[in-house]
């Protein structure tokens, strides 16, 4: 079984120790967002924290997440801008080829919102994540909410 969490505090030699000696489980994974917004904010994934890291064997789950509270924010063109956004900051980050981007849906949206709103949102990332001349990496795309939203992508 593979463990993990999500952080928004950065990722230094004095966390990593108290990840790596934890009792509880061994820490596979660690999520951290790709915003790039406010670079001085500790949300902000650094390239410094993917070399430590990735070093120490630990995978990165990373997070696209822009106003994922508001469920106006779920427009097909976000999508598109917000995916152009993720693969360039996943690139700059030396984020690994051929893994996933998870973009956020940190609100609980209706039936109907994940309908007209979230799903095109993710149709359109999906489509820039799809053609190469926009994603040469390859970054395949990840959804991360709650259960509803998330069985909702998989059945779209």
């Amino acid at each position: 079984m593979a463990w993990g969490c999500d952080t928004m505090s950065r990722i230094n030699f004095y966390r990593l120790g108290l990840l790596l000696n934890n009792e509880y489980c061994t820490i596979s994974f660690l999520g951290r967002y790709l915003t790039q917004d406010n670079p001085s904010s500790n949300k902000s994934l650094l390239e410094s924290e993917v070399k430590l890291l990735s070093s120490h064997n630990i995978d990165i789950v990373s997070l696209m997440q822009k106003e994922t509270e508001d469920i106006n924010h779920f427009t097909a063109a976000n999508g598109l801008a917000d995916a152009y956004t993720a693969v360039e900051a996943a690139a700059a980050l030396g984020q690994p080829n051929g893994t996933p981007i998870y973009f956020c849906v940190d609100c609980d949206p209706s039936d109907d919102e994940i309908t007209d709103k979230v799903l095109p949102y993710f149709n359109r990332a999906n489509m820039l994540l799809s053609v190469s001349v926009f994603n040469p990496n390859g970054y395949l795309l990840g959804a991360y909410g709650n259960s509803r939203v998330l069985k909702k992508i998989k059945a779209n």
